[in-house]
């Protein structure tokens, strides 16, 4: 399979980029003044109820705590030292930056492997090809902004995992290499789902079996915590997991998986989720045989990385818009660096995704369109699929134009 980068104009670039805008303009207008972080002073009262002797996974104060009481415990160390909401901005503010970093090195090298002479030097399109993916994705019906000023701590741990992946990829030092398995640990014992992405380095850099002993050490250690601190502190954890089972199956916070559309279609957990596991594994088998020929250059990881997240986001029962977000970059990353036709298949998608914005503005203009009405996340995914059937129809036709000539 053919993955050149081809040649892109940077008014193309500007264009999505002032589409983007304007959707993000009206997804402001339309909406009342939001409280900045709503996430983070979950996690400041649930420090405060574990100071005074209260049950910090109680339900009846707003939006539960329902994270792992070892991270609870890292939150109140870390409130003594510093105001926790400093600190977690400080945190969000380190990561993005770090993915904004390495994904600009990763452009830039990208572009270099793939221009040439002065042309490359006055050629600015990788730079604004990575701030026309990521607005993109901000704008894609309102996930990236939405995700972003919740303030919630998993958005930001994809960056920051994001950016160690490129990194890896990019240094050949022992902590480049081991960084990434190592905020998996971590991430995995905050969001077990992260456990699925140690799937990267087996598919795109798969040296032997040491690579798979590394990887068995992280699943190691994130059971061995969990059944620590279900033994040492047994009451805190099952506080813990009674909420997480209030918040994701008694309320249904399911977010915008496979398995959250097929709950409702099928009305059978078991069968959602059997279905939402076999379409989960096949999307991804046919990534990895489709780029299985791609060899990525010994600098840097592939452009197979970023659709591979994507691919692994999209497997989460329980993705939410702080999961889609990053995997969304990822994904129009790798279109714009695979497709001539880019834009245009995300265009596509992000009109169909905008679709709540429009049916908003109309109704803030007087013009009502209950046609048009449905859940934000129902266009999304709309929106998602057809980006990826265009993708797909953009690399079939050519086959079949191929086979039709003598």
């Amino acid at each position: 399979m053919d993955l050149r980068l081809p040649k892109k104009g940077w008014r193309t670039d500007l264009g999505v980029m002032a589409i983007c805008a304007l959707g993000l303009l009206v997804y402001f207008y339309t909406r009342p003044t939001p409280f900045l972080f709503w996430d983070t002073t979950v996690y400041e009262r649930a420090v405060a109820d574990l100071a005074r002797g209260a049950n910090p996974y109680r339900i009846d104060a707003g939006l539960p705590f329902v994270y792992h009481p070892l991270v609870l415990d890292v939150f109140a160390w870390l409130n003594r030292v510093i105001p926790l909401g400093v600190a977690l901005i400080a945190l969000y503010v380190a990561s993005v930056g770090w993915f904004a970093f390495e994904l600009a090195l990763w452009l830039r090298a990208d572009a270099s492997r793939s221009g040439s002479g002065a042309a490359r030097l006055v050629d600015r399109s990788p730079w604004l090809r990575g701030c026309a993916s990521v607005m993109a994705a901000a704008a894609f019906g309102g996930v990236g902004v939405t995700s972003t000023i919740s303030g919630n701590l998993t958005v930001f741990m994809h960056f920051a995992l994001i950016a160690a992946f490129l990194r890896s990829g990019r240094r050949a030092g022992w902590m480049s290499k081991n960084m990434p398995l190592a905020l998996l640990l971590v991430f995995s014992i905050i969001k077990p789902y992260f456990l699925v992405y140690l799937l990267v380095p087996l598919v795109t850099a798969w040296r032997g079996w040491r690579d798979l002993v590394r990887v068995g050490s992280v699943v190691v250690g994130f059971a061995l915590s969990w059944w620590a601190v279900s033994r040492i502190d047994p009451v805190a954890y099952g506080e813990f997991m009674e909420t997480l089972k209030y918040q994701v199956l008694d309320r249904g916070d399911l977010g915008y998986s496979f398995f959250s559309i097929l709950v409702h279609l099928t009305l059978n957990d078991r069968l959602a989720l059997a279905i939402h596991a076999v379409v989960s594994l096949s999307l991804l088998v046919l990534v990895t045989v489709a780029f299985a020929g791609e060899k990525p250059p010994p600098d840097r990881l592939g452009r197979v990385f970023f659709i591979l997240y994507m691919v692994l986001t999209l497997t989460n029962p329980r993705m939410k818009e702080y999961d889609f977000f990053p995997g969304l970059v990822c994904f129009f990353i790798f279109l714009r660096a695979t497709s001539k036709s880019a834009e245009w298949i995300i265009l596509a998608g992000l009109c169909v995704s905008s679709i709540p914005l429009v049916v908003a503005g109309c109704t803030a203009a007087g013009l009502v369109l209950p046609g048009l009405y449905s859940a934000a996340k129902a266009w999304q995914i709309v929106g998602l699929s057809v980006a990826t059937l265009a993708f797909a129809w953009t690399r079939v036709r050519p086959l079949g134009r191929r086979r039709a000539c003598p």
